[in-house]
């Protein structure tokens, strides 16, 4: 830290520059205030690996894999391709998932296909499959993952495009 000065948001916004004095060691320090420039669509290209637990992915991510950074109000939308392989090499899923019920034991989210991709988005899990547009409600991330939790014996995963809208 370099100084330090107490005053209320109102009091920085009613003068859009300033130039705060007597600081301690300090001289001065110029500040301006302005707009920020409207935040516009971000589009992410994203690796979802069939192979990588959630819990691996959020502290260590993996190659192609990224979190989806959000603000309260965007809207969301994910596009998904590709195939997971649980289990069986012979048997796989796009991101809609299995049968519904099928491996459900094995599933993060029980009432959602095991195999599919799913998100947890701040303050919720939700199902994504192929194709879903949605709003968050908080800041923060967007972490797409498959939804099973004994990844040691699949293959394959998805290949994510994921459009953020601000609100206007």
């Amino acid at each position: 830290m370099i100084a330090q000065h107490e005053m209320t948001l109102g009091e920085l916004l009613a003068r859009p520059a300033q130039t705060f004095t007597r600081l301690g060691a300090v001289m001065s320090v110029d500040v301006t205030v302005s707009q920020m420039p409207a935040r516009q669509p971000a589009e992410f290209q994203v690796v979802v690996p069939a192979t990588v637990e959630f819990d691996d992915l959020a502290r260590a991510g993996a190659p192609g894999w990224r979190p989806i950074p959000v603000w309260n109000g965007d809207t969301v939308e994910i596009e998904a391709r590709g195939h997971v392989c649980p289990s069986s090499k012979d048997e796989c899923f796009d991101a809609n998932g299995a049968q519904p019920g099928r491996w459900e034991g094995y599933s993060y989210f029980k009432e959602v296909p095991h195999a599919s991709l799913v998100a947890a988005v701040p303050g919720e899990g939700i199902p994504i499959g192929v194709h879903r547009v949605f709003r968050v409600s908080q800041s923060g991330w967007v972490l797409l993952f498959v939804n099973d939790n004994d990844v040691g014996n699949n293959a394959g995963g998805f290949e994510v495009r994921a459009v953020v809208t601000p609100p206007r």
